[in-house]
C-alpha cells in the first residue's frame, strides 16, 4: 500500500522545518553574536550569518524560515526520482551540478562531488588526480542520509531502496559511514511508512537491529567503482565491517536510552553516539541519533525537534532535518502547524509530496548543466536588474528579484535572490576581484539601501524591458477547492502559489466573492470557450471518472472528431476533455 500524502509532506516539510530551526544553531553557521544565549524556542526568525571566511568576510542577514543545503539536495533528489528509471543520470547531469550555483551551508564533499560532475566526471574515475580520489573515498558524512526521503516513498521493497540509497550516495561519499548512514536511516524510513499500525515505544530501533542482515550487506555499486575503491582505499571490505560494528554498537547504546524511558537525558546518549564529538557529521551518527530522537520522541514530536535543533555542540540542522524528516513519515504533517507555512518555499515542497504521491512522471530534460551553462547564467546576472526574466531548466522561468552587495576591503561580492517558475526560491552569491576598482556586473540603483558600492543607475531608468506573457487567469469563489480540483482531478502542478493566488503555470486561479453567484445558463457558455485539456487516448474515461468522484457532471463521452468529453469546473468555468492523439475511446 502507498503512503498517504499527509505522511510523504510531513517527511518533506520535516526535514525543511528541522533544518530551518537547526541551521542558526549549528557551529558552522556562523551566527552573529553565537549561540550561547539562545533558549530553544518552537519558533523560526531572522538571525545573521558570517559569511566569506578571509576570502571576503562579511555578514548576511537570514530570512525566518530559511533552509540550508539539507532541504536543498532533499527537494533536488525528489525531482530526479521523478524521472522514475533515469532518475541517476538526471541527478548526476543537472541537480547536483546545477546545485552549486545556489547552494547554502553544503558541506565539503558534496560540494567537491558536485563540481566534479558539473565538470562531466565521476568523482572516484582514474581521470580524477590521485589525492581527490582520496578524499572522495574518506567522505563518511552525512550528505546522502539527509537528502534520502524521496527514495523511501518510492521504492517498493528493500531490495530496490538499497540500490537507490547506494547509488545516490556514492554520487558525493565513498566511505562506508556514509553508505551505511544512509542504510540505516532509508531501513528506519521505510519500515514507518509501509507500516499501518503505530509503533510501540522503543519498537523501531529494535526492528533496526533484527534487521542487521539487510543493512549491513555490501552496497550495490558498480564494478568500476568497486576497483577504485580498493586502489585508493585497499581493505575497503575490513573498513566496512568494521564500520557494522560502530552502526550496531551506537544502536545498542540508543536502545539502551529508549529503555531508561523518562530517567534518559537525551545530551548524554547523544554524547556517547558520537553526536558531539569531531564525528558529529558522519553519517552512521546523524543516522543512529536521529532514530534514537526520533523514537524517543514519538508523542512528542515538537519536542523531539526541538531537541535535534538545539544540541548546542552537533551538527545541528542535519540532526534536526533527519530527526524531523522520519517523524513526519511516521505521523503526517499536522504536528507542524503552524510553523511549516512560515518555511521557505512552502507551497512548492507540498506540491512535490503531491507527486512523489502520484507517481508524476517529469518531462525529460535532454540538455546537461555544464560550466557553460553556469557561465550563461552568471552572464545573464552579471547584466541583469530586478524585474528581468530568464530561464533555468528545470526551475522553468525564473525571475531576478533583488539584488544585494555587501562592503568588503578586497573583494566584490553580491546575491541575487531569484523567483521560480517551478515555486522554489534561489539566491546565488558570488565574489569578484573586479577590474580598475569596479565589479564585472551592473550597478543597480536601490534607494534606502545603504552599504552598497556605487549605485549610479538613475531611479528613474525602468531598466530591461520584460517580456509579456500569455495565460489565462479563473476567478473562483473557494481558492482551496479549485486548486485541489484543478490538481487531484485534472492533474496539474503549482508552480507558484500564495493566499490569494495559484498558477499552474499556462493557467492560473484568483478569489472572487462573486465566482460562485455567476450564472452559466445555456445562452452564456456559448460566449465562453471552454479550456481544453489533452490527455492520452487511455486516460479519458479515467479523467471522466475522476470529475464525476468530485461532484461534478460530464456529458457521455464522444468519439467525433476525436475522443473527449465536456463539463465544467466547480465555479462554473466550461472544459473540455480531448485525447490527445485523436485515437478512439477504448
Amino acid at each position: 500500500m502507498r503512503p498517504d500524502r499527509d505522511r510523504i509532506e510531513g517527511g518533506l516539510l520535516g526535514v525543511a522545518v528541522g533544518d530551518a530551526l537547526g541551521w542558526p544553531m549549528e557551529d558552522r553557521g556562523n551566527r552573529v553574536g553565537g549561540t550561547a544565549k539562545v533558549e530553544p524556542d518552537w519558533n523560526l526568525v531572522p538571525w545573521r550569518r558570517r559569511e566569506g571566511g578571509g576570502y571576503g568576510p562579511h555578514e548576511q542577514t537570514v530570512d525566518a524560515g530559511s533552509v540550508s543545503d539539507d532541504t536543498q539536495l532533499t527537494l533536488a533528489v525528489a525531482r530526479s526520482v521523478l524521472h522514475r528509471d533515469q532518475w541517476l543520470d538526471y541527478w548526476t547531469r543537472v541537480e547536483l551540478p546545477l546545485w552549486t550555483v545556489y547552494e547554502r551551508g553544503g558541506g565539503g564533499a558534496t560540494k567537491r562531488a558536485a563540481q566534479t560532475w558539473l565538470r562531466g566526471h565521476q568523482p572516484w574515475d582514474e581521470s580524477q588526480k590521485q589525492k581527490a580520489v582520496g578524499r572522495y573515498f574518506s567522505a563518511g558524512g552525512n550528505g546522502a542520509a539527509m537528502r534520502c526521503l524521496a527514495h523511501c516513498v518510492v521504492a517498493e521493497s528493500w531490495e530496490e531502496l538499497a540500490r537507490r540509497l547506494d547509488l545516490d550516495c556514492a554520487t558525493t561519499h565513498g566511505h562506508p559511514r556514509a553508505l551505511l548512514g544512509s542504510r540505516v536511516y532509508g531501513w528506519a524510513a521505510q519500515h514507518g511508512l509501509q507500516r499501518q499500525s503505530s509503533l510501540r515505544y522503543g519498537e523501531l530501533l529494535e526492528r533496526i537491529l533484527d534487521a542487521e542482515g539487510d543493512w549491513s550487506a555490501p552496497p550495490v555499486l558498480p564494478d568500476a567503482w568497486h576497483a577504485a575503491a580498493q586502489r585508493a582505499a585497499g581493505g575497503y571490505e575490513d573498513e566496512w565491517r568494521t564500520t557494522v560494528d560502530e552502526v550496531r554498537k551506537g544502536l545498542d547504546t540508543a536502545r539502551a536510552g529508549i529503555r531508561e524511558g523518562a530517567v534518559a537525558v537525551d545530551r548524554p546518549v547523544l554524547e556517547d553516539l558520537g553526536a558531539f564529538s569531531k564525528a558529529s557529521g558522519a553519517g552512521t551518527v546523524s543516522a543512529v541519533a536521529s532514530i534514537f530522537l526520533a523514537t524517543r520522541y514519538l508523542s512528542q514530536p515538537q519536542q523531539g525537534m526541538m531537541s535535534a535543533a538545539f544540541a548546542r555542540g552537533a551538527d545541528t540542522d542535519t540532526l534536526a532535518a533527519m530527526t524531523g524528516g522520519l517523524l513526519g513519515l511516521l505521523l503526517g504533517n499536522e504536528w507542524l502547524w503552524p510553523l511549516a507555512k512560515r518555511v521557505q518555499d512552502f507551497e512548492y515542497t507540498r506540491e512535490l509530496a503531491r507527486q512523489l504521491e502520484l507517481r508524476r512522471q517529469a518531462d525529460p530534460i535532454d540538455r546537461r548543466f555544464t560550466t557553460r551553462e553556469r557561465t550563461h547564467l552568471y552572464r545573464w546576472l552579471d547584466e541583469s536588474q530586478p524585474g528581468t526574466v530568464g530561464e533555468l531548466p528545470p526551475f522553468g522561468r525564473i525571475r531576478l528579484t533583488d539584488v544585494e552587495d555587501f562592503p568588503a576591503r578586497t573583494q566584490f561580492i553580491r546575491a541575487w535572490a531569484l523567483e521560480t517558475e517551478l515555486g522554489q526560491s534561489l539566491l546565488i552569491k558570488r565574489y569578484d576581484k573586479g577590474r580598475d576598482g569596479e565589479p564585472r556586473w551592473v550597478q543597480v540603483a536601490r534607494p534606502g539601501r545603504g552599504g552598497d558600492r556605487g549605485a549610479s543607475a538613475p531611479a528613474h531608468d525602468p531598466g530591461p524591458r520584460i517580456e509579456p506573457r500569455v495565460g489565462l487567469v479563473l476567478r473562483v469563489s473557494d481558492v482551496d477547492r479549485a486548486k485541489a480540483f484543478y490538481t487531484e482531478v485534472v492533474g496539474l502542478s503549482v508552480r507558484r502559489a500564495t493566499e490569494k493566488f495559484i498558477s499552474f503555470g499556462w493557467l492560473a486561479l484568483e478569489p472572487d466573492a462573486r465566482a460562485g453567484q455567476l450564472s452559466f445558463e445555456s445562452g452564456d457558455e456559448a460566449l465562453m470557450p471552454a479550456i481544453r485539456l489533452y490527455v492520452g487516448a487511455d486516460e479519458v474515461k479515467e479523467m471522466r471518472e475522476r470529475f464525476r468522484e468530485f461532484g461534478l457532471k460530464a456529458t457521455p463521452l464522444h468519439r467525433q472528431p476525436h475522443a473527449g468529453f465536456r463539463s465544467r469546473d466547480p465555479d462554473g468555468h466550461p472544459i473540455e476533455v480531448v485525447a490527445r492523439n485523436g485515437a478512439p475511446t477504448p
